[in-house]
């Protein structure tokens, strides 16, 4: 198990089971911090998280306990390294989500093309092509600008909690942004939608769907870099836009129809003013922050 120690470490202790925690020094670091160094039978530190060193310290542990893989599960909090885990289950059939399950859920190019071909609104949106950009600066701006309009909205596709991401007014902004974008990550660059933003935290398990939530946003997301607070509210059931989001929740989730067959899934939405629900994007991992804390004080 990766863990960013955003969660209740309590709550993976059961006295039939054997706990095994695998982090990075930092991670470890921090738990000591905490005094939950005890809350784990055992503690793999590595340095470096990718598939291989992975899936040899998880096989060390398989081997070291005497159980078979298929009575071991990985548990995996951190957005960044769910591919990995993935691939590490693939690699030694453990059970549990495999990469093909969660491409969609990484991909947020490929997750608006499968919902945009089921008539799910999703905003005007491309791939942005440096070396398009490069060739002829102007030209390429022109185009994005009638595919997209202005304003417009950068992001890294491999990046999460609006890392990156920067809103474009002008043309003019987006030829600055252009001359400092990273070079490590591919972007994509969105319609700017106007509305209000939303979030729904689905909890699935064996293909069904056992606790579904709404909230909403205090503000959007990249306005965090701007000074503005970052924090959501839980929606009561009775509040206008409650069902127009479970509903819209319901038609994301079962046209992503290779997904996880248990995981948690954070689904970012836009409601326009005219009350139509915009798809934003939606990954297969739990929300950061202190939304988990918020939504066990409303709903237990």
């Amino acid at each position: 198990m990766v863990s960013s120690f955003r969660v209740d470490l309590a709550v993976f202790l059961r006295e039939d089971r054997a706990t095994t925690l695998i982090a990075s020094p930092a991670s470890w670091s921090r738990l000591v911090g905490r005094h939950r160094q005890d809350a784990f039978d055992e503690v793999v530190i590595l340095d470096d998280s990718s598939t291989d060193p992975l899936a040899d310290a998880v096989s060390g542990l398989i081997e070291r306990s005497g159980v078979v893989p298929e009575n071991v599960r990985l548990l995996c909090h951190d957005e960044y390294v769910l591919s990995v885990v993935a691939q590490v289950r693939a690699r030694l059939g453990i059970p549990g989500d495999l990469p093909a399950s969660l491409e969609t859920f990484r991909d947020p190019l490929a997750m608006k093309a499968a919902l945009e071909s089921a008539n799910i609104r999703v905003p005007r949106h491309l791939s942005w092509d440096a070396q398009a950009y490069a060739d002829d600066p102007d030209r390429y701006a022109d185009d994005v600008v009638a595919t997209v309009g202005l304003p417009a909205f950068a992001k890294p596709v491999d990046e999460s909690g609006s890392v990156g991401a920067v809103r474009l007014d002008t043309v003019e902004d987006m030829h600055t942004w252009a001359a400092v974008a990273d070079g490590e990550h591919g972007f994509e660059v969105d319609e700017f939608v106007q509305g209000t933003l939303y979030h729904v935290e689905t909890a699935g398990h064996n293909e069904q769907n056992v606790h579904i939530r709404p909230n909403e946003c205090l503000h959007p997301c990249h306005t965090y870099a701007d000074g503005l607070l970052r924090s959501t509210v839980t929606l009561p059931e009775d509040h206008p836009h409650h069902a127009r989001l479970l509903e819209f929740n319901r038609r994301v989730l079962d046209e992503l129809n290779n997904k996880p067959r248990a995981s948690v899934f954070h689904h970012m939405i836009c409601i326009r003013p005219d009350g139509e629900p915009v798809f934003l994007e939606i990954s297969a991992s739990a929300p950061a922050a202190l939304v988990r804390a918020t939504g066990h004080i409303h709903w237990g």
